[in-house]
This record gives structure tokens, sequence and C-alpha cells, in this order.
């Protein structure tokens, strides 16, 4: 409950860091403000996946190594974008915004990637 928690933190104040971007969309600290937000939401959603997948008897249904992996890289790629989106701000800004906004296109596909090459009744079928 309490990775939850820390988990909707970085995802309340997500509105703030768009609403910078929007008003100061290319300034390299709005970037920043967003790019950071971002990665909160990646490491919290990472910890909480890695708490629920090692302890089976919280789940419903057990998770295999394969789609343990599959999650920890569907939520690791997108992370280390953003980092890539943080670190170039001040110097290509516009790079910065279209990382920001290809990166969950990215996830879709990675999504859809994971769920097609699943094999049956496995849990990776239903990742989101």
């Amino acid at each position: 409950m309490w990775l939850n928690f820390l988990f909707l933190l970085p995802l309340s104040i997500l509105p703030f860091g768009a609403a910078m971007l929007a008003t100061y969309e290319r300034d390299p600290i709005a970037l920043r403000i967003y790019g950071l937000i971002l990665i909160a939401i990646v490491v919290t959603r990472l910890a909480t996946w890695l708490y629920a997948t090692r302890r089976s008897h919280i789940l419903a249904t057990p998770v295999e190594a394969r789609a343990r992996r599959g999650g920890i890289f569907l939520v690791a790629l997108p992370g280390v974008a953003y980092l890539v989106g943080l670190a170039v701000a001040d110097a290509a800004p516009t790079l910065a915004i279209w990382i920001y906004a290809l990166i969950p296109v990215v996830y879709f596909v990675m999504i859809w990637v994971l769920r097609s090459s699943a094999p049956k009744s496995s849990v990776t079928e239903g990742f989101t």
C-alpha cells in the first residue's frame, strides 16, 4: 500500500510539470522538472513491480521469470530515455520534447510486442 501511495505522489504532480512545460516550452528548467517527474514515476513503478513480483503470495497469478524480466524492461527502457531527455534539455530542448512525446508511443509498441510474443495463458498477455 505504501509503494502505491509513493507511486501516486509523482503522478499527482505531473499536471504541474505539464503546465510548466506548456507555459515555458523550451526552457531547460521546465524540461528538467518534467523529466524528473517522469523519472520519479518510472522509479516508483519499478519499485512496485519488483516488490510485487518477488512476493508471489500477494499476487492472484504467479509471474514467471520471463514476464518479470519483460515488466522490468517495459518500465526501465522509458526511464533510460527520460534520463537522456533530461540530459539534453539544456543543449537541445526540442530533442528533449520529442523524447518526452515519443516514449508513450514506444511504450505501447513494446506492450504490443510483449503481448503478441507471449505464450497462451501467460501473465505477459495482460501487460498494460
